[in-house]
Protein backbone atom coordinates (compact mmCIF):
# COMPACT_ATOMS: atom_id res chain seq x y z
CA UNK A 1 0.00 0.00 0.00
CA UNK A 2 1.18 3.51 -0.81
CA UNK A 3 0.25 6.67 1.12
CA UNK A 4 1.29 10.08 -0.24
CA UNK A 5 3.90 8.48 -2.48
CA UNK A 6 5.44 6.40 0.33
CA UNK A 7 5.16 2.61 0.58
CA UNK A 8 3.72 1.72 4.00
CA UNK A 9 3.49 -2.04 3.76
CA UNK A 10 2.32 -5.14 1.93
CA UNK A 11 -1.06 -6.36 3.15
CA UNK A 12 -3.48 -9.09 2.14
CA UNK A 13 -6.38 -6.73 2.88
CA UNK A 14 -7.01 -3.14 3.92
CA UNK A 15 -10.61 -2.60 5.09
CA UNK A 16 -11.10 1.17 5.20
CA UNK A 17 -8.99 4.31 5.38
CA UNK A 18 -9.36 6.89 8.13
CA UNK A 19 -7.53 10.08 9.09
CA UNK A 20 -6.57 11.11 12.60
CA UNK A 21 -8.53 14.11 13.86
CA UNK A 22 -5.60 16.43 13.17
CA UNK A 23 -5.22 15.01 9.65
CA UNK A 24 -1.56 14.05 10.13
CA UNK A 25 -1.85 10.25 9.84
CA UNK A 26 -3.70 7.74 7.70
CA UNK A 27 -5.13 4.93 9.86
CA UNK A 28 -6.44 1.59 8.63
CA UNK A 29 -7.19 -1.93 9.81
CA UNK A 30 -5.24 -4.42 7.72
CA UNK A 31 -4.42 -8.12 7.58
CA UNK A 32 -1.57 -10.30 6.46
CA UNK A 33 -1.05 -14.01 6.92
CA UNK A 34 -4.34 -14.57 8.76
CA UNK A 35 -3.79 -11.92 11.46
CA UNK A 36 -5.21 -8.42 11.71
CA UNK A 37 -3.61 -5.24 13.00
CA UNK A 38 -4.05 -1.49 12.98
CA UNK A 39 -1.71 0.69 10.97
CA UNK A 40 -1.29 4.28 12.19
CA UNK A 41 0.79 6.34 9.78
CA UNK A 42 3.53 3.93 8.81
CA UNK A 43 3.55 2.07 12.17
CA UNK A 44 2.07 -1.44 12.21
CA UNK A 45 0.35 -2.36 15.47
CA UNK A 46 0.27 -5.65 17.35
CA UNK A 47 -1.17 -8.79 15.70
CA UNK A 48 -4.73 -9.73 16.73
CA UNK A 49 -7.41 -12.20 15.67
CA UNK A 50 -9.61 -9.21 14.77
CA UNK A 51 -9.47 -5.41 15.04
CA UNK A 52 -12.47 -3.09 14.89
CA UNK A 53 -12.64 0.24 13.13
CA UNK A 54 -10.71 3.04 14.85
CA UNK A 55 -12.27 5.95 16.72
CA UNK A 56 -10.66 9.33 17.30
CA UNK A 57 -10.90 12.25 19.72
CA UNK A 58 -12.06 15.63 18.42
CA UNK A 59 -8.45 16.83 18.13
CA UNK A 60 -5.00 15.30 17.91
CA UNK A 61 -3.59 12.07 16.56
CA UNK A 62 -4.90 9.58 19.17
CA UNK A 63 -6.58 6.34 18.07
CA UNK A 64 -8.61 3.72 19.95
CA UNK A 65 -10.16 0.45 18.76
CA UNK A 66 -11.43 -2.93 19.91
CA UNK A 67 -9.05 -5.87 19.44
CA UNK A 68 -9.82 -9.57 19.82
CA UNK A 69 -7.09 -11.93 21.05
CA UNK A 70 -9.25 -15.07 20.96
CA UNK A 71 -12.64 -16.38 21.97
CA UNK A 72 -13.91 -14.40 24.97
CA UNK A 73 -10.77 -12.25 24.98
CA UNK A 74 -11.26 -8.73 23.69
CA UNK A 75 -9.85 -5.41 24.83
CA UNK A 76 -9.69 -1.75 23.89
CA UNK A 77 -6.39 -0.49 22.54
CA UNK A 78 -5.80 3.25 23.00
CA UNK A 79 -2.45 4.43 21.73
CA UNK A 80 0.10 1.99 23.15
CA UNK A 81 -2.10 0.91 26.09
CA UNK A 82 -4.37 -2.14 26.21
CA UNK A 83 -7.27 -2.53 28.62
CA UNK A 84 -7.78 -5.74 30.53
CA UNK A 85 -9.42 -8.55 28.59
CA UNK A 86 -13.20 -8.94 28.56
CA UNK A 87 -15.67 -11.20 26.79
CA UNK A 88 -17.28 -8.28 24.98
CA UNK A 89 -16.64 -4.54 24.66
CA UNK A 90 -18.54 -1.62 23.18
CA UNK A 91 -17.22 1.16 20.99
CA UNK A 92 -14.71 3.32 22.86
CA UNK A 93 -15.31 7.07 23.28
CA UNK A 94 -12.77 9.78 24.03
CA UNK A 95 -13.13 12.56 26.57
CA UNK A 96 -13.25 16.05 25.02
CA UNK A 97 -9.53 16.60 25.69
CA UNK A 98 -8.69 13.22 24.10
CA UNK A 99 -6.81 11.96 27.17
CA UNK A 100 -9.34 9.52 28.63
CA UNK A 101 -11.13 6.59 26.95
CA UNK A 102 -14.40 5.08 28.19
CA UNK A 103 -16.28 1.99 27.01
CA UNK A 104 -18.71 -0.66 28.17
CA UNK A 105 -17.43 -4.17 28.82
CA UNK A 106 -18.80 -7.58 29.80
CA UNK A 107 -17.23 -10.36 31.87
CA UNK A 108 -19.53 -13.33 32.38
CA UNK A 109 -23.00 -11.92 33.06
CA UNK A 110 -21.70 -8.64 34.50
CA UNK A 111 -21.42 -5.41 32.56
CA UNK A 112 -19.20 -2.48 33.57
CA UNK A 113 -18.30 0.91 32.21
CA UNK A 114 -14.54 1.34 32.10
CA UNK A 115 -13.22 4.90 32.32
CA UNK A 116 -9.51 5.58 32.20
CA UNK A 117 -8.83 1.92 33.04
CA UNK A 118 -11.13 1.83 36.11
CA UNK A 119 -14.23 -0.41 36.09
CA UNK A 120 -17.59 0.61 37.49
CA UNK A 121 -19.49 -1.68 39.80
CA UNK A 122 -21.17 -4.61 37.99
CA UNK A 123 -24.61 -4.35 36.40
CA UNK A 124 -26.79 -6.64 34.30
CA UNK A 125 -26.70 -4.13 31.46
CA UNK A 126 -25.01 -0.79 30.75
CA UNK A 127 -25.40 1.80 28.01
CA UNK A 128 -22.58 3.60 26.27
CA UNK A 129 -20.85 6.25 28.36
CA UNK A 130 -20.78 9.97 27.50
CA UNK A 131 -18.51 12.71 28.80
CA UNK A 132 -19.62 16.19 29.80
CA UNK A 133 -18.18 19.17 27.88
CA UNK A 134 -15.11 19.67 30.09
CA UNK A 135 -14.42 15.91 30.37
CA UNK A 136 -14.44 15.87 34.17
CA UNK A 137 -17.60 13.73 34.42
CA UNK A 138 -18.81 10.65 32.62
CA UNK A 139 -22.42 9.46 32.59
CA UNK A 140 -24.11 6.21 31.64
CA UNK A 141 -27.32 4.27 32.15
CA UNK A 142 -27.37 0.86 33.77
CA UNK A 143 -29.81 -1.86 34.78
CA UNK A 144 -29.61 -4.12 37.81
CA UNK A 145 -32.49 -6.59 37.92
CA UNK A 146 -35.56 -4.39 37.30
CA UNK A 147 -33.95 -1.17 38.54
CA UNK A 148 -32.67 1.46 36.13
CA UNK A 149 -29.74 3.57 37.25
CA UNK A 150 -28.46 6.85 35.78
CA UNK A 151 -24.90 7.44 36.93
CA UNK A 152 -22.75 10.55 36.64
CA UNK A 153 -19.27 10.05 38.07
CA UNK A 154 -16.00 11.93 38.26
CA UNK A 155 -13.40 10.90 35.69
CA UNK A 156 -10.44 9.25 37.46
Amino acid sequence: MWVNGKKTGDYDEVRSLFLTADGTKVVHPASRGGVQFMVVGDAKGKDWVHVGDPVFPREGASVAYAARAGEKKVCIVAGDRESEMFEEVGMPVFSPDGKTVAFRARSGSSWHVVVGGKKSEPFHEVWSPVFNRDGKKVAFGARRDKELWWIAADVP
